[in-house]
C-alpha cells in the first residue's frame, strides 16, 4: 500500500494512504450476536437442576435392563459426575425426580430415540441402541459435552447439570446403522 505525507498537516508527518482498503466488519455484527446467543441458549433454556435436586434424584432403568440400557445409565452417571462431581444412583424404581431410561416405541427403530419432559423428570426412550444415543444427545445438547474424536472429548465443569424443562425431541436416523469413520 502506498502512503504519502499529508502536506496540510500541522507537522507534515500525518500519513495519508493513496489506496482505499475494504474494512473488515467489526466483531460485533448480527452474525456474532446470533452465534453468542446460540452458545448461551443452553445455559438459559434449562429447567430442573440435577445438582440442586435432593439426593433421591436418580437414573431409573428397567428391572430387566439390557446391556445397552445399563451402558447408557453408566455413561450418564459417569458424565454427570465428571461435570458436577455428583454421582447419581442407578435404580429400578425411582422415588422422586429421575432421568428414566425406557424402551421406546417400535417406530423409533433400533437407533432412534426420544427425550421427553415428564413430571419433575425426563424420559429417555429408544430402540435397541437408540437409548444410548438418546443419553449422548442429552449430554451433548444440554450438558455441553463434545466428543470431537475417538480419543478426545470436552467435558465442561459445572456446579449443576440442568435438565430441559419442556422438551419433546424425537430423532430417528435416516440411515440403518451408525458408525464412526474418524480414521483416528
Amino acid at each position: 500500500q502506498a502512503c504519502r505525507l499529508h502536506p496540510a498537516s500541522d507537522n507534515g508527518s500525518s500519513p495519508v494512504c493513496s489506496e482505499r482498503r475494504l474494512l473488515k466488519a467489526p466483531a460485533d455484527t448480527i452474525e456474532m450476536r446470533l452465534f453468542a446467543l446460540f452458545l448461551l441458549l443452553p445455559a438459559v433454556a434449562f429447567g430442573t437442576a440435577v445438582g440442586a435436586l435432593p439426593q433421591s434424584n436418580s437414573v431409573e432403568i428397567p428391572a430387566d435392563a439390557t446391556d445397552v440400557e445399563r451402558l447408557a445409565a453408566d455413561e450418564l452417571v459417569k458424565y454427570v459426575r465428571a461435570m458436577t462431581g455428583r454421582t447419581l444412583p442407578v435404580v429400578t424404581q425411582a422415588k422422586g425426580p429421575a432421568i428414566r431410561l425406557t424402551r421406546g416405541a417400535a417406530e423409533l427403530g433400533d437407533e432412534g430415540f426420544r427425550l421427553k419432559s415428564e413430571g419433575d423428570g425426563l424420559v429417555v426412550s429408544g430402540g435397541r441402541r437408540g437409548i444410548l444415543y438418546g443419553v449422548y444427545e442429552l449430554l451433548e445438547r444440554f450438558g455441553g459435552i463434545e466428543w470431537l474424536a475417538a480419543d478426545f472429548e470436552v467435558v465442561p465443569k459445572r456446579a449443576e447439570f440442568r435438565l430441559p424443562e419442556n422438551v419433546d425431541l424425537i430423532e430417528k436416523p435416516a440411515i440403518f446403522f451408525r458408525a464412526s469413520s474418524w480414521g483416528d
